[in-house]
Formats: C-alpha cells, sequence, structure tokens
C-alpha cells in the first residue's frame, strides 16, 4: 500500500511507510543492508529487495529487477516520495 497513490494499495507487502518504517528497519538486528539514511535504505530496498525482508512477508515477494528495468530519475522519484510518507500523516504531494 502507497499513501497517497489512488489505487495502490494491496496486502502483499508492507505498507510504504518509509519516512517512518525506514529508520526502524535500518536499526534492526535483522538488517543485513549498508543503508545508512531512509532515502538509501529505500533505495537498497528497490536494487535489492532481500536486504531487509519485513515480517511476516516472504522473501523474494518483491521483484529484484526494478532496479534494471527503472531510470536513474524515476527511482529518484520513488524515493524521494516514499521518504516522505509518514505514519499516520497526510500523503505528501505528487509532483
Amino acid at each position: 500500500t502507497i499513501p497517497g497513490i489512488p489505487g495502490a494499495t494491496g496486502t502483499i507487502g508492507p505498507k510504504l511507510e518509509e519516512g517512518t518504517t525506514a529508520p526502524q528497519r535500518i536499526k534492526d538486528p535483522a538488517y543485513k543492508g549498508t543503508a545508512k539514511s531512509a532515502a538509501e535504505y529505500i533505495m537498497e530496498s528497490i536494487v535489492d529487495p532481500s536486504a531487509y525482508v519485513v515480517k511476516p512477508f516472504p522473501d523474494k515477494t518483491m521483484p529484484a529487477i526494478f532496479g534494471q528495468k527503472l531510470s536513474a530519475g524515476a527511482l529518484k522519484k520513488i524515493v524521494d516520495y516514499l521518504s516522505q510518507v509518514k505514519t499516520g500523516a497526510p500523503p505528501p504531494k505528487v509532483s
């Protein structure tokens, strides 16, 4: 589910409230990635989704091809947007 994006509701993965959850996930002992910021975590999650798998969702749910299929500009827009999505806050404006 991506708050603020019409039709982006789902139950296959966690809510993408990365402005809130990314910093928490980076600190989780189960985290195997290298990100130091929310933006780095989001980018890493797109290009290497197995670096951290949110429980109870299974690994390999998110395809690992988005880093190859999306342009650098598209990836930046996704990261910028998701970095602003916070639990309990209104969705950010889409530009």
